[in-house]
């Protein structure tokens, strides 16, 4: 009969290569669906053009001359600086655009624009039947706007279901710092008779982690993100494995493994859950799987 911890390790194992493929995929989709994005066609303020804040429409610069950018990215395509459309002799606008279809030989060209930097032009009086008909009667007071209805306050938002309710189970969700807070399930395990007492984790206490844990930890502190949270979820997860692995022995492997299970899923939503507001997909998936390797390096001490 393999070892218990032999197959704890396999499982988690199968469970990091699995999320490793799920993600390769997802991202392989996100990236068709950006290609496939058509571009928004912005209208911003010619001024606005020299100091304008690429990044805050998701796109990078790749050339610029004195003037300001001169080519970008977005959406994996590549756009360039026209001074004005093909049709405006007076080049009063700048735009971003790029040939999407067609060909200049057979003058079919499809352009697709980014953004365009142009003053507002002044619209033009409305005249004949329409200004008479939008135009106030003379000795009749302006219509005055209807009294606003009095708002009602939309009901709140049902909470979302804890870990718990929608697995059923009652694995509380590890603290944020480096011990776990010892489990229900892992209580139920510990107090059964002849079974070995785990000794709880203590803050501090680097010697009950792996090592390639302290470093996947450094790693992610040196980059200066914000992954406190997700860094402190890995930790609290590895932590309650390996005491639930010391608090039982052998003969109750599917018990041990179920209990494992729960605390891993905890461990993963808590710490997708503290990232999930991040728009940058490659670093959510960074810290994801530093969680999952964290967790899968505590079960292969033992």
């Amino acid at each position: 009969m393999p070892d218990l911890n032999t197959q704890l390790l396999d499982t988690l194992t199968r469970i990091a290569d699995a999320l490793e493929t799920a993600n390769s995929l997802q991202m392989a989709t996100l990236a068709k669906a950006d290609h496939e994005r058509e571009a928004p066609n912005l209208r911003r303020p010619l001024a606005a053009y020299a100091d304008f804040d690429w990044g805050g429409i998701g796109a990078d610069i790749i050339a610029r001359d004195r003037f300001g950018a001169t080519e970008v990215e977005w959406g994996g395509r590549v756009f360039k600086r026209y001074r004005s459309a093909d049709d405006d002799e007076k080049g009063t606008d700048i735009r971003f655009r790029r040939v999407r279809s067609g060909t200049v030989a057979e003058h079919n060209l499809v352009w697709e624009t980014l953004i365009k930097f142009a003053d507002s032009r002044p619209a033009k009086p409305l005249r004949g039947e329409l200004a008479e008909r939008f135009a106030p009667d003379e000795g009749r007071a302006p219509a005055q706007p209807a009294p606003a209805a009095p708002s009602q306050s939309a009901p709140s938002p049902r909470p979302a279901p804890s870990h718990g309710q929608r697995f059923g189970t009652d694995a509380p969700l590890p603290p944020h710092s480096p011990a776990a807070a010892p489990s229900q399930a892992e209580g139920r395990l510990a107090s059964r008779p002849n079974k070995p007492e785990a000794a709880p984790s203590q803050p501090g206490d680097e010697g009950a982690l792996a090592p390639s844990q302290n470093q996947a930890v450094k790693a992610l502190l040196a980059k200066g993100e914000n992954n406190d949270k997700t860094i402190r979820a890995a930790l609290a997860g590895g932590a309650g494995l390996m005491d639930l692995v010391r608090a039982v022995n052998g003969s109750n492997g599917p018990t041990l493994f179920w209990a494992a299970c729960r605390h891993w899923f905890v461990a993963r939503d808590v710490a997708d859950t503290a990232i999930h507001k991040n728009t940058d997909h490659d670093r959510r998936i960074t810290n994801w799987a530093g969680a999952i390797l964290a967790l899968r390096d505590a079960v292969a001490q033992f």
